[in-house]
């Protein structure tokens, strides 16, 4: 129900909406729709980064936890 929208339609259904609001609200959603299908073909073909960020692993090779570098007090658990 949720990917068929059902859950959405409903909320939106709660209230009466402006056919001119309605365009407008339609139009920004294909918008935002072809913009992720946009994203998600380049990102395939790999002209831009997938937005995941790699974490550091500097604190284990120094023996420490990842986050306690700075810290001068020892972690409460």
């Amino acid at each position: 129900m949720q990917r068929e929208g059902i859950f959405r339609e409903m909320k939106q259904r709660r209230s009466y909406e402006k056919p001119s609001e309605r365009k407008i609200r339609e139009k920004a959603e294909a918008m935002r729709r072809a913009r992720k299908l946009a994203r998600k073909k380049a990102q395939r073909e790999g002209l831009i980064d997938h937005g995941r960020k790699k974490k550091l692993l500097v604190a284990g090779a120094q023996g420490q936890r990842p986050g306690m570098l700075h810290r001068s007090a020892s972690p409460r658990f």
